[in-house]
């Protein structure tokens, strides 16, 4: 199974025309937060809509500049994995959307602990998905990057979570 992961598109629209330019061949499309800059539903529907025409599943978290309009988005079209994993062949999907507080305030900041719990309950969630006859791999999309890998370093320093590590 091929996948294209994608974030931080902040409401840019030529962005979207380039994600599109490069879905041949993919299976699954994990959107890893900052759909909007700040925006809210209407936003996320302008960004997200002509990437869920192309019929390729869609799975995705809100970042730490989405405000919650984005969420209900995510939640009304069932891409959400944030608040429950879904299931697409033999792997199964969970996530956690916001990010660690930011330098400047965001609308999604939490601390480590928050994102843990969020997550937990996400993956205590999966148990209720039926897996089939292949044993499920998990896939964790999250917008805040894993402590101490080789994404989550801003001037030279590591800020990712603990919690999503």
């Amino acid at each position: 199974m091929r996948f294209m992961v994608i974030s931080d598109i902040h409401s840019k629209m030529e962005m979207v025309e380039r994600v599109m330019l490069e879905t041949p061949g993919i299976d699954c499309i994990l959107a890893a937060g900052d759909i909007t800059n700040f925006g809210g539903y209407e936003d996320a529907s302008r960004v997200m809509n002509p990437i869920l025409a192309s019929k390729i599943p869609v799975m995705a978290v809100a970042g730490n500049c989405d405000t919650d309009g984005v969420e209900e988005y995510l939640e009304d079209k069932k891409i959400h994995i944030g608040r429950q994993g879904l299931r697409l062949g033999e792997f199964v999907f969970i996530g956690v959307g916001g990010s660690l507080p930011c330098p400047k305030i965001t609308p999604h900041e939490c601390g480590d602990n928050v994102l843990e719990t969020l997550l937990c309950k996400v993956f205590n969630q999966t148990r209720g998905i039926p897996t089939g006859e292949q044993a499920s791999s998990l896939i964790v999309v999250s917008h805040q990057p894993a402590f101490d890998t080789q994404v989550d370093s801003v001037g030279g320093r590591n800020t990712g979570s603990a919690a999503i590590r």
